[in-house]
């Protein structure tokens, strides 16, 4: 994935969200932009609320605003957001 909007305010290439089990193989996002400072512009971003299992393999991210964030509570409507950024 590439070719992004200027100006455009996406929070990820990719959102997943509330699954058991996450498994991404054989991506290749570039180029995501980083856009103000609620932490947009991942190439990947996950949440869920349940347990789950996160497996990786093969992919290739860069010169994205940020690499994979992993979202593990919300606070504040959504405002704020407890997690891991890697």
């Amino acid at each position: 994935m590439s070719n992004w909007a200027t100006g455009t305010a996406v929070p990820a290439a990719m959102v997943i969200t509330n699954c058991e089990a996450v498994t991404l193989t054989l991506n290749e996002i570039k180029d995501v932009p980083a856009v103000g400072t609620l932490g947009m512009g991942h190439a990947v971003r996950m949440w869920t609320t349940k347990a789950w299992s996160i497996t990786g393999l093969k992919n290739k991210f860069t010169g994205n605003g940020g690499g994979v964030a992993i979202i593990t509570a919300v606070h504040n409507g959504g405002a704020d957001f407890t997690g891991k950024i890697f």
